[in-house]
């Protein structure tokens, strides 16, 4: 779900396809072309394209709040049909084992259901916080139909980054795998030629426009500095503003250089986000998306700060709990290869 997803399960789908499965992926829009550029030429996988979940959470005003219930009847409907879609899959190709990022309706009967997930609580807006206890009890019975939700985070509540979305009263009940971080990006020493970098992330189009505006405006202002931006979405008029040298759609190797070549980083607050920055050991200065809640709650774990009239939180690679900067890729991996039973002592399914 999203690209935000697929930048954290490439890992796991390149490790699977050296352990000698074959996948059937599933996704969307310019999540599906950018697996589809990182996995070109691999003969053990196939492509489908599905339609992704409405824009949850959009909006602002009463009309946030409006959208979020027509939206989540539009959320069911896309659920029910991902799960009539799994079925006829495992029925037509006999898969060993499903793997959802995101997507909830991705499970069927009589076959191993994994859900990749680090919001076992889903955080409602403010004035339907009074109704939290009734999501939560949602929550609790859709992951139940999972085999095992795998967390992509810490076991400790206080060396995690998560914090309260995976630590919580479901979480107990449902004994999910907490399997560390997971993340695409690779760490290496590069030239720090690049002053500030802006990565706009997110699938709203309203927020995602604003914030485009803000850099625009950010980079009129007086001093000599190379801004660069990866917009995730190209700018209104088709060209980025003077001052800012624009880049749509960085993947891979690609966006990694550019964010270690970053003297400093400016940058939404989404969760896969922040597990990048770790991986590059980088600094970050984290701007929530306006009106999401999950963002708003993991910006509050950080220090405050403000850039430009902006309110948003400082990232400190060299604050954070031991753990996390001890975190190795390959050890997220190995305990998921172990979670879904093709650790090295269980035999391994194709």
């Amino acid at each position: 779900m999203g690209f935000g997803h697929v930048q954290r399960s490439l890992p796991l789908i390149k490790r699977l396809l050296a352990e000698g499965a074959s996948l059937t992926l599933v996704s969307d829009g310019d999540a599906l072309v950018a697996l589809q550029r990182e996995l070109a030429g691999q003969q053990a996988v196939q492509f489908m394209s599905f339609p992704d979940y409405p824009p949850m959470q959009r909006g602002s005003g009463l009309a946030h709040y409006w959208y979020f219930f027509a939206d989540l009847f539009d959320f069911a409907r896309r659920m029910r049909e991902e799960k009539a879609l799994t079925t006829r899959l495992v029925a037509e190709t006999a898969p060993d084992m499903v793997i959802a990022d995101g997507r909830f309706g991705f499970r069927a009967k009589g076959v191993p259901c994994f859900l990749i997930c680090h919001q076992i609580r889903q955080r409602l807006p403010p004035f339907l916080r009074p109704l939290q206890w009734l999501s939560d009890l949602f929550q609790l019975q859709l992951l139940r139909q999972y085999g095992r939700v795998l967390v992509p985070d810490f076991a400790a509540p206080d060396a995690c980054l998560s914090g309260t979305l995976s630590h919580n009263w479901i979480a107990r009940r449902l004994n999910p795998a907490f399997v560390g971080l997971l993340s695409a990006a690779q760490y290496e020493e590069a030239v720090r030629d690049i002053d500030l970098l802006f990565l706009t992330g997110g699938y709203l189009e309203g927020p995602k426009a604003e914030w485009q505006a803000w850099v625009a405006r950010f980079a009129q202002a007086p001093g000599a500095r190379r801004i660069v931006s990866i917009a995730g979405g190209r700018w209104r008029d088709g060209s980025p503003p003077s001052g800012v040298e624009s880049y749509d759609f960085v993947t891979g190797r690609e966006r990694d250089a550019f964010m270690n070549r970053a003297k400093a980083i400016v940058a939404r607050a989404g969760y896969t986000t922040i597990m990048d920055l770790v991986a590059l050991r980088q600094d970050a200065i984290l701007i929530p998306t306006p009106g999401m809640t999950e963002q708003n709650y993991l910006v509050r774990r950080f220090p405050k700060t403000e850039i430009a009239g902006q309110a948003g939180c400082v990232l400190r690679y060299a604050d954070l709990p031991a753990p996390i900067r001890a975190w190795r890729l390959e050890h997220s991996l190995e305990h998921i290869l172990d979670v879904i039973g093709m650790g090295r002592s269980a035999s391994r399914p194709s």
